[in-house]
């Protein structure tokens, strides 16, 4: 916002001077325009790729790096055609005006725009760009004694393992909202149910998931959900903090932050160690949310609005199991954490 605001008159007092001395122009007259040129490539871009394009062609984790560079080459791009005019409008009558006013708009851009991409570039948090390895789910050899709960953009409740495989409808909740997830709690026999979040106009309310009660032996407990049964709860956006461990003991600690810049911490003591792997750019900003700790240091996370990954911090590989939201994880014996009913959907 501050680029948006302020940022664009000093891009563009820089570039104004630059042509002034390329062509021999009055400065205020190239320094206008070129202030003009950056507000205007600014909001147009915006609109045309981020609130455009990038909505029809979303990212996600497997073709997050071609995706991304194509929308720097694409920003360029738009940024070119849209300050072209400006600059011919600068440059008055001169001669062969429009093929100079080419050659100073890209010249002028050839200097400001790997600077201004250098200086987001520091501001953002890019490693789940560029530090880390996309791998198959099956790759990174989750447990087979874990099962996954997720919803749907569709309203259903499903199981899978780990892998994505295996998917079981376990019940229907009608329209979900991007903010609605599951959780568990404690059951009334010492093992848990599963609970859903969902939105009711602008107020959370909790639902049962049908066939879902006594769904798992042991089952990671959101402190956050402790003793709140009929009070108001917390959504999806705000299932950050420490990362609760299930089935597993490790002297790693997992950590999901409140911004898409902090993403996923993992640190440990002895020694001390931290890694940390986030997504915010300019283009595409991911929040890590409903994360649980599992054996062999995985995560399985939310990144985002519908990703449900399985990430290895250690090894620096992620994964991409299904695409849903709200996530839990159930730990039990076989045939101890399938509830009764489940309605067998196949695939991946």
């Amino acid at each position: 916002m501050l680029h948006l605001l302020f940022g664009n008159a000093i891009i563009g007092l820089g570039e104004g001077l630059v042509l002034s001395a390329l062509f021999g122009l009055r400065r205020g007259r190239s320094v206008g325009a070129m202030i003009v040129a950056n507000y205007a490539s600014a909001w147009v871009g915006g609109a045309t790729l981020l609130e455009g394009l990038a909505l029809r062609v979303p990212a996600n984790i497997e073709n997050l790096r071609p995706w991304f560079w194509t929308f720097v080459a694409l920003a360029f791009v738009v940024t070119l055609v849209v300050e072209y005019p400006m600059v011919r409008l600068a440059l008055g009558r001169r001669p062969n005006g429009w093929r100079v006013a080419a050659k100073g708009v890209l010249l002028v851009n050839a200097i400001s725009y790997p600077l201004l991409f250098g200086w987001y570039w520091l501001a953002s948090g890019t490693s789940l760009l560029t530090g880390v390895s996309v791998m198959r789910a099956e790759e990174l050899q989750p447990s087979p004694e874990y099962a996954l709960y997720y919803l749907t953009t569709a309203g259903d409740v499903m199981r899978s393992d780990l892998t994505g495989a295996r998917q079981e409808r376990v019940a229907t909740l009608g329209a979900v909202d991007h903010k609605d997830r599951l959780y568990v709690r404690q059951g009334a026999r010492g093992t848990f149910d599963l609970t859903a979040i969902q939105m009711n106009g602008n107020r959370e309310q909790t639902e049962n998931c049908a066939g879902a009660e006594d769904f798992a032996l042991k089952a990671a407990v959101d402190e956050r959900m402790r003793g709140l049964e009929g009070q108001e709860l917390d959504v999806s956006w705000y299932n950050f903090g420490e990362v609760g461990k299930l089935g597993v003991e490790s002297p790693w600690s997992m950590r999901v932050g409140f911004w898409p810049v902090e993403g996923i911490t993992a640190s440990r003591t002895d020694p001390d160690a931290k890694l940390r792997f986030s997504l915010e750019t300019p283009f595409v900003q991911w929040l890590a949310r409903n994360a649980t700790h599992l054996k062999g240091n995985l995560v399985l996370f939310q990144l985002g609005d519908d990703q449900i990954c399985l990430l290895d911090p250690l090894g620096k590989r992620i994964a991409l199991v299904v695409r849903g939201q709200g996530p839990v994880v159930a730990l039990g014996e076989p045939g101890q954490v399938v509830p009764a009913g489940a309605v067998p959907v196949g695939g991946r």
